[in-house]
């Protein structure tokens, strides 16, 4: 199922619906656009789009409760990842399966006193059961 000339792409969306996934709440943004359009593009999942990162966070949790199967949540980089912290925790101690995904800038744009380039590597460590980081070499 590639939808994409990313292959780290393809294979995420190919692990989300493996798992299981069939919803993905997704928010605005040029580092996510890939895989926005790799989800919006597969026919197992179905795309809810939500602009605002809090609100998607809470709207994707609100969603995993009511069907009781994970939902994905899919946002841009920086601060963006951060807003949605507080529903990460909620699904955290209520045990709801909610699978965060963000894209981050290049290692070489981290931490340039510029806006949005925090470090993402560890923002998630908890509360959660799993985190992932993929580095990606950049398309040159």
């Amino acid at each position: 199922m590639p939808y994409s000339d990313k292959e780290n792409v393809n294979i995420l969306t190919a692990l989300l619906v493996a798992h299981g996934v069939k919803h993905a709440v997704v928010c605005p943004g040029s580092r996510n656009a890939p895989i926005v359009h790799n989800l919006n593009e597969c026919p197992n999942i179905t795309c809810h789009p939500v602009t605002d990162e809090r609100s998607a966070g809470f709207y994707a949790l609100g969603m995993a409760q009511i069907l009781s199967h994970p939902v994905a949540v899919c946002v841009t980089s920086g601060t963006a990842l951060l807003n949605l912290l507080p529903a990460t925790a909620e699904a955290y101690y209520q045990h709801v399966p909610l699978v965060v995904i963000s894209a981050d800038r290049p290692a070489m744009w981290i931490d340039q006193q510029d806006g949005q380039t925090l470090p993402q590597l560890c923002l998630f460590q908890n509360p959660c059961l799993l985190s992932m980081y993929q580095r990606c070499q950049p398309n040159v």
